[in-house]
């Protein structure tokens, strides 16, 4: 079975950023922990912040609204884990 954690991020730069920043706290305490991101448009994501994250997954119903917090709906046919935890990008985790 496997777990994980997903992050949800736009084309903004701070928006990646931040997911970014995200994923490397839970990499820094949680060592063997599988991070992911879902972006808007998978073109428009930064190799830039690409490493700390597993999978990057376009958000496969389109992205019809311009906050991404609206798009969460879609982890369930997104995620590629079995138990998921949905983390908002802005969230630095502080312990394992």
């Amino acid at each position: 079975m496997t777990s994980g954690y997903v992050i949800f991020a736009d084309n903004s730069v701070l928006s990646q950023r931040e997911a970014c920043a995200c994923a490397y706290s839970i990499k820094n305490f949680n060592k063997d922990a599988q991070v992911s991101v879902i972006v808007t448009d998978i073109d428009k994501f930064s190799e830039k912040y690409e490493q700390p994250f597993d999978n990057i997954i376009q958000v496969p119903f389109g992205d019809d609204h311009t906050d991404c917090s609206n798009l969460e709906w879609q982890a369930y046919w997104a995620t590629p884990y079995e138990n998921t935890i949905i983390i908002y990008r802005k969230t630095i985790v502080n312990q394992s």
